[in-house]
């Protein structure tokens, strides 16, 4: 018998087996054996797996066979940066802001994940951050590092799926790419792993940058107050500057002219 539910055979105190000699009224009884894994705390426990790797999906059920499942996948440590570039807003609140354009998603044996949409077809399946981070206990999102400003995703995550198919995680923003006012993403995947020429998504170890981005217009006159005619007045050149507030009052001792080259963009390739 097994009076304490440890999974292990309950002993008398002269060494012999415990044996359950209550009578019952329903014969036969189902009788279920487990396999535990002493090398961890509470192997026995639903759910629990050994460092360095998670449960899956189907653990600790019984199958269509009727076997009882114990189903462990290895972990691996994902890492992602995000920087901004956005003055002195706040890029921990702008990721909050944006939380439904930052997606999470992988690729298994280089196939996007996909699941079954409305109308039966297959679609990319992805999470946003915020989701992700509540499915997955292991996967943080950090406070900004008070040298760089920049946050980091880190976690631990299953490397394979049930079929031994390696899993690669990117995130990617999907927000809007024009107008008066955006988000700009740039990828940096210098540091990545066999990633390092990819520029449509951040992998473990890269960087994704958030540019406050947008369009807008400038008119300026000048008046000659000389009494002359426009016909004598030489042509008026105007100067743009620019620079970034700081706590600094005089931040604008800093301030660079605007070069067309500087505005080029892949929203705006040809500026004029």
């Amino acid at each position: 018998m097994d009076a304490d539910g440890d999974g292990e055979q309950d002993f008398n105190a002269d060494g012999t087996p415990a044996w359950d000699t209550t009578t019952k009224s329903v014969y036969p009884q189902d009788i279920v054996w487990q396999i535990v894994d002493a090398n961890f705390a509470d192997a026995a426990k639903p759910n629990n797996a050994p460092t360095g790797y998670i449960s899956g999906e189907n653990d600790s059920k019984v199958n269509a066979d009727g076997v009882f499942t114990r189903y462990f996948m290895l972990t691996t440590e994902v890492t992602f940066t995000i920087q901004g570039k956005i003055g002195e807003d706040s890029l921990q609140k702008l990721i909050e802001t944006l939380d439904k354009d930052l997606r999470f998603s992988a690729l298994i044996d280089n196939k996007q994940v996909s699941e079954e949409g409305p109308d039966g077809k297959p679609v990319d399946r992805y999470d946003t951050l915020s989701e992700m981070t509540e499915r997955s206990p292991g996967l943080t999102i950090s406070s900004p590092d008070p040298e760089t400003g920049n946050i980091t995703v880190k976690g631990d995550m299953p490397a394979y799926d049930e079929n031994g198919y390696p899993i690669v995680y990117y995130i990617h923003y999907t927000g809007e790419q024009s107008g008066a006012d955006y988000y700009q993403a740039t990828y940096d995947n210098s540091e990545s792993a066999n990633h390092g020429s990819a520029n449509d998504c951040v992998y473990s170890g890269g960087t994704m940058t958030l540019r406050h981005a947008g369009t807008t217009s400038f008119t300026a006159t000048k008046d000659w107050l000389d009494g002359a005619s426009n016909a004598k007045h030489p042509e008026t050149t105007f100067t743009l500057w620019r620079y970034t507030p700081t706590r600094d009052k005089d931040g604008y001792l800093n301030a660079s002219q605007v070069q067309l080259a500087a505005l080029k963009d892949a929203t705006n390739p040809n500026p004029g």
